[in-house]
């Protein structure tokens, strides 16, 4: 596959330093979002982990990182979990907390308590970063998906949600993500 390609789905991909995207990468805000999760099967983990998100909270209160207990979400949707600390001392920074079994197994390891920008670079890393930006400037639920390269050359489609959480002040200080795998991987090796 060259640098720009399809592949028989009709996937556009684009060579980023070692990954692929699909281009555009969908993003899902507002209805869109419901309208997505809709469609997917109620066991799907993105559909669970916002049911879970939608019931955190007292009352009107807006969730927030005390309100989210691991015992309380299935043990079948925990392995697909990531939680995001963001870092506002300077440019926004996301640092990943915790990141699910089945997580490490799409992307090739475990990436707790390291940086996004430590690892994730170039174009993907922007419009990774812009949907998390997203979930942090509107303070709204936000669902994208797009493709992922291994170094070891399986593509992977994969659907997140990003579920803010919010401090005392009202800013989003956590991100809690479901992570997906859509599908088989497409070798390139």
């Amino acid at each position: 596959m060259s640098a720009e390609d399809s592949d028989d789905r009709g996937f556009s991909y684009e060579l980023l330093e070692g990954f692929y995207s699909r281009k555009p990468l969908d993003v899902k805000t507002g209805a869109a979002v419901a309208d997505a999760l809709s469609k997917r099967s109620a066991a799907d983990p993105l559909v669970v982990l916002n049911l879970y998100w939608s019931g955190l909270g007292a009352g009107d209160a807006r969730p927030r990182p005390a309100d989210v207990n691991p015992a309380d979400i299935s043990s079948r949707v925990l392995g697909h979990v990531v939680i995001l600390d963001v870092e506002e001392d300077g440019p926004r920074r996301y640092r990943y907390r915790l990141v699910g079994t089945a997580v490490e197994a799409v992307f090739g390891g475990d990436y707790t308590g390291r940086y996004m920008d430590e690892f994730v670079h170039g174009e993907f890393y922007e419009r990774v970063r812009a949907a998390y930006d997203l979930v942090c400037d509107e303070k709204v639920p936000v669902m994208f998906s797009g493709a992922y390269i291994r170094r070891s050359g399986d593509l992977y489609e994969v659907s997140r949600i990003a579920l803010p959480l919010f401090s005392d002040a009202g800013t989003v200080e956590r991100i809690l993500t479901a992570v997906v795998r859509e599908g088989d991987a497409i070798s390139f090796a």
